[in-house]
């Protein structure tokens, strides 16, 4: 779907129940516990007022331009305090005397990949894509990674028929496959501004967060994203049949939802919920440590068909 990955991304992409979250950890911004309170950066905290497109899959040619501090590297626009973060783990990697070898700079961790089933193949696969798309075949020992890898390939948007059990995505944007895609294939990067949670709760609430995490890492796609923001969730509802949807609406907010209930219905959204899916879940949001820095890309996991489209769980969290 277009606009729906803003501020957060799945389940699949983290691994874990805090939608929104990657391990990204910033190793230099520490609590101050001789105060108690984290030391916040000044300087463009928000990319909200460079936007000029609120959806989640743009041209090219609308992507924001860059303000001051920020930089664009393998398709994700890093906010002034990710972009500082990253040119220090750049840094120390070259200054480490790490191996030009691919092995070496591009490494898929085990928990991106745990959660199906990857053979050598499939690893290969991958590792093969993104070493061609980022150039390091032809370059090993480019100074500076690009901005991107390139426009999504083996895939296009088509929209959501009319007779298609997702009632609530008639009409709207789906991607699909143009050609046989293997486990293991990369589409494109997760175009996408990043941000610590400190940018983020600003840019959610208005404030700086009173105990920031600093592990946390958002991407969010709106204003900045590429195809990959159009790939669907493969649950049919989501939220269960609209009819119950729509009866829980008028009891007013969920925001008081106890542990039990939380943990049921996320049981039961991963059990598939009453609806269904729509079809196997058949990629996922992986990601990705180059030269140090983790990156997000949209990798098959099952073999899909020509036509067939690509679709992917995006967590009960998550809705």
């Amino acid at each position: 779907m277009d606009s729906t990955l803003s501020g957060r991304f799945p389940d699949s992409t983290c691994g874990g129940p805090k939608a929104g979250a990657s391990n990204i950890v910033p190793t230099s911004q520490q609590n101050d516990s001789s105060r108690g309170t984290r030391q916040l950066e000044q300087g463009p905290s928000l990319p909200s007022s460079n936007i000029t497109h609120f959806k989640g899959c743009v041209e090219d040619s609308e992507l924001p331009s860059l303000v001051d501090g920020e930089i664009r590297v393998l398709g994700s626009t890093l906010h002034p305090t990710v972009a500082k973060y990253y040119r220090k783990q750049a840094t120390n990697w070259k200054s480490e005397g790490k191996s030009w070898e691919i092995a070496s700079q591009i490494i898929i961790p085990d928990n991106s990949t745990e959660s199906f089933v990857v053979n050598q193949k499939a690893k290969k696969l991958m590792t093969k894509c993104l070493q061609n798309r980022i150039g390091l075949t032809r370059n090993p020992k480019m100074d500076n990674l690009p901005e991107d890898i390139g426009a999504p390939q083996g895939v296009e948007a088509r929209r959501v028929g009319n007779n298609d059990k997702r009632v609530q995505l008639r009409g709207e944007l789906a991607l699909h496959a143009t050609k046989k895609l293997e486990p293991g294939f990369v589409v494109s990067s997760y175009r996408a501004y990043v941000m610590f949670q400190q940018e983020h709760t600003k840019l959610a609430f208005g404030k700086h967060p009173d105990y920031p995490n600093v592990t946390l890492s958002y991407v969010d796609s709106v204003g900045y994203g590429n195809l990959a923001a159009l790939v669907n969730d493969c649950i049919i509802y989501p939220f269960g049949p609209p009819e119950k949807e729509a009866a829980e609406n008028l009891q007013g907010d969920d925001s008081d939802e106890d542990k039990e209930d939380y943990e049921g219905r996320e049981k039961e959204y991963y059990e598939c919920g009453e609806g269904g899916q729509v079809g196997d879940e058949n990629a996922r949001l992986l990601p990705v440590n180059i030269r140090g820095f983790p990156f997000l890309f949209l990798v098959v996991t099952l073999p899909i068909k020509p036509g067939q489209e690509l679709l992917f769980k995006y967590g009960y969290s998550y809705w």
